[in-house]
């Protein structure tokens, strides 16, 4: 009896051992998701979205070129089918910054609801328009440090160019638009 155990065990801890590896399972969320989910953006095509299985990436890419048709038709309306609210207030703010660039009105920055994206579109704005202008005064006012520096040196720049005065290059701190401004008045 107790060799027909021991018989019986090791047949068993040998076929155990000779059986086939279990086949690797596939991955929940399929490479082919973020593909498809890359060429949808790349294309605006929101149709390619619905091929995609994870409903996360798949609200997510319907949502990204919802908010990228409304940005570029300046219209809100398209904003409203977005079903999270913060995502659609995004998709509002992107709007309203993408008609105040459009139409360099500074005052179009108030309708944006994210206080760092109102700040970010104001100071764009004064520096394009300072590098119209030339006038370093509204530079002042524009509280990020980098673009406070564009606008400078942009305003520095329409300040050479204008007067033919070389001599106004060395203001300017960035120093590939230094040379660029001394190599045009050279």
């Amino acid at each position: 009896m107790k060799k027909y155990i021991l018989v019986v065990t090791l047949l068993l801890i040998i076929g155990c051992a000779k059986q086939e590896p279990a086949a690797p399972q596939e991955p929940t969320t399929p490479d082919t998701d973020f593909s498809i989910l890359d060429a949808a953006l790349r294309n605006s095509d929101e149709s390619a979205c619905n091929q995609i299985t994870r409903q996360d990436i798949k609200d997510d890419c319907i949502n990204a070129i919802t908010s990228k048709t409304a940005a570029s038709s300046l219209s809100t309306s398209a904003c409203n089918k977005i079903p999270d609210q913060e995502t659609k207030s995004s998709c509002i703010d992107n709007v309203h910054l993408a008609k105040a660039n459009k139409q360099n009105d500074e005052n179009l920055c108030n309708q944006i609801s994210n206080e760092a994206l109102k700040t970010n579109c104001r100071d764009t704005i004064l520096s394009s328009k300072t590098a119209e202008s030339g006038d370093t005064s509204s530079c002042a006012s524009i509280k990020d440090e980098l673009q406070n520096e564009v606008c400078n040196n942009n305003a520095n720049m329409k300040q050479a160019l204008d007067s033919e005065d070389v001599s106004l290059c060395a203001k300017i701190t960035n120093q590939f638009m230094k040379k660029d401004c001394e190599n045009i008045l050279g």
